[in-house]
């Protein structure tokens, strides 16, 4: 699979063709590749540091399922902040213009990512599994975590050595190309379908596998443990609590690997047609003005959408997008006046009671009329005395005006 031409310019065979090149300068397909691709750049390049800083910032995050999940928006954002700005201005311009270096490093980069998240998926597809089917043995650490993700890119940047080992550039009368090339035909077309086979297919396949028999299971646990009423007060309605938490958390990645295999799909089909069954010049015009932009950007867009999902169906991401958009006012650096309460001495039977509050030595009296009680009040003296206590007819809280030595002196009990 040509990669670099697949993700950033034509096929070589394609390449340099006037009337490909003349379309591409054309002003409509311009606006349309930059207003698509400066969209999900945009969205991708905030939406993705988000989940990462939301994963960082809550300790109760930190688990191996949000690790990983963080890993994937690492991974979409690179093609977010590297490979689709490249890919714009390589389909605006004539030829490659990135150089030498760029030839042999970009296309390791594009295969990378999609190789990372798609192991990343299977990663988590593994801890769902086993979260499910094994809930009382011994969870993975973090420490194990982190070097599982390690091994992910380790195995990705692997895989994809054939595509920059391969990538050839030349400046021919002035007109740089990029593209792989391969000594043997058998040899690409060997190389791009075990891309297919091992970077898509088996794993969408393991992951199907995985969240069926995990789906099948979830599903038999909600029906047997309805929760009740009563459930709340009891361990039974923690474990249904539990439940309820794996089973949103199992909808979220679902939805995440639908997605992925969706609009990632059409790209793999197109790079294989071009590689094993290329068509002939009609079909190749076809293919390369039509087929191969919409699918570039079908699998770019992919990597601004994930952090949507989360947001519509994890209450604990959605809150903490809420907070980084919206942060609560910082209080205001003033300290609160210390508050004490003093008996003073009955005016007069009424059946109202004065309530002044005093916040400062120079703050005013401000004082409220209450209505009258509907029926004489016993206050109880928490930890102090347990007989009654005549509730006084004017309270006064002030300053430390009053020494605790001052037999009308109330000590306020937090307890």
């Amino acid at each position: 699979m040509d990669l670099n031409i697949t993700y950033s310019s034509p096929p070589p065979n394609f390449t340099g063709d006037p009337s490909l090149e003349e379309w591409k300068q054309k002003p409509h397909v311009r606006y349309l590749l930059i207003i698509g691709y400066a969209t999900v750049i945009l969205l991708n390049v905030i939406g993705n540091p988000l989940v990462c800083l939301v994963v960082a910032m809550n300790k109760n995050m930190r688990n191996v399922t949000n690790l990983f999940i963080a890993n994937v928006a690492v991974s979409d954002f690179l093609v977010g902040a590297i490979c689709m700005p490249l890919t714009l201005v390589n389909n605006l311009k004539a030829g490659w213009v990135f150089g030498r270096v760029m030839c042999t490093v970009l296309p390791m980069i594009m295969g990378m990512t999609v190789t990372a998240s798609v192991l990343t998926l299977v990663a988590i597809a593994v801890d769902r599994y086993l979260a499910v089917m094994r809930p009382t043995d011994d969870k993975i650490s973090n420490k194990v975590t982190c070097v599982v993700i390690a091994g992910i890119w380790t195995a990705a940047t692997a895989i994809m050595i054939p595509a920059g080992v391969m990538s050839e550039y030349k400046d021919e009368d002035g007109h740089p190309t990029c593209h792989e090339n391969w000594y043997f035909v058998d040899s690409k077309q060997a190389y791009s379908i075990s891309l297919f086979v091992f970077c898509y297919l088996i794993p969408l396949s393991a992951i199907s596998g995985l969240y069926l028999r995990a789906g099948v299971r979830l599903y038999n646990r909600t029906v047997r443990r309805q929760p009740s009423p009563n459930d709340a007060r009891n361990d039974r309605g923690s474990n249904v609590q539990k439940l309820g938490n794996k089973v949103r958390v199992f909808k979220m990645m679902v939805a995440v690997v639908v997605l992925f295999a969706c609009l990632h799909l059409p790209m793999w089909i197109a790079n294989l047609i071009n590689d094993i069954a290329p068509p002939e010049k009609q079909g190749r015009e076809v293919l390369y003005k039509y087929i191969y932009p919409i699918a570039h950007w079908l699998a770019y867009a992919n990597s601004c959408m994930n952090p949507f999902v989360y947001a519509v169906l994890n209450r604990n991401f959605r809150q903490g997008f809420r907070r980084a958009f919206m942060p609560r006012r910082a209080p205001r650096e003033l300290e609160a006046p210390k508050v004490t309460y003093k008996r003073a001495a009955v005016a007069d039977q009424q059946d109202r009671v004065e309530v002044q509050c005093r916040l400062g030595q120079e703050s005013p009296m401000d004082s409220r009329l209450l209505r009258p009680l509907p029926s004489p009040v016993t206050l109880e003296a928490v930890n102090h005395d347990s007989r009654p206590v005549t509730p006084p007819a004017t309270l006064e809280v002030a300053n430390h005006d009053c020494s605790p030595g001052d037999p009308n002196f109330l000590q306020d009990d937090n307890h």
